[in-house]
């Protein structure tokens, strides 16, 4: 008989309630439970693009997993805050409004856009592996630099940057 495999025994699930995150004086987050000592600690998204104020993972500064928050929106108000400028400075994804312009030249693509944080210009390494299309219109470019950026929904850009696109794909 084959046995069942229960991954919530290997999560150990913080309690919102006893969790309370910080800064240290030199910037690093805190994680202090049920009103102990602080430590260092790093955080991480495992669903980033899928469920980003879901799971969050923390862990210390071996590496090791201290534990997962459930959510994200069930933290005190400044335990939230925190940990949303932590993850936000990790996760920096502009996102693409329009594109003005695609040149290729040698075989690399150079675009120039548009994005909610404004103009931007970079050229990627391989339309092959740093250009992924997720289905519904959703398309995810990585620069030559391992910069990431999102396009929600291509299909909802204005006609010019649509064709520039499409013909790049």
């Amino acid at each position: 008989m084959e046995e069942t495999y229960d991954l919530q025994e290997e999560l150990k699930i913080l309690d919102p309630e006893a969790v309370s995150l910080s800064f240290d004086a030199f910037g690093d987050l805190q994680l202090q439970l049920d009103g102990g000592s602080a430590r260092k600690v790093e955080a991480a998204r495992p669903f980033p693009l899928t469920s980003p104020d879901g799971f969050v993972v923390l862990r210390d500064a071996e590496g090791d997993e201290v534990g997962a928050i459930r959510s994200i929106a069930q933290l005190e108000g400044g335990s939230r805050r925190v940990l949303r400028a932590v993850l936000e400075a990790s996760y920096f994804l502009p996102v693409i409004t329009r594109v003005h312009r695609i040149d290729v030249e040698f075989r690399i693509p150079r675009w120039e856009v548009e994005t909610d944080r404004g103009p931007r210009s970079f050229e990627i390494s391989s339309m092959r592996s740093d250009v992924r299309q997720l289905g519904d219109g959703r398309v995810l470019l990585r620069d030559a630099d391992g910069n990431r950026y999102d396009i929600p929904n291509r299909h909802a850009l204005d006609a010019a940057s649509q064709a520039l696109i499409d013909a790049h794909l």
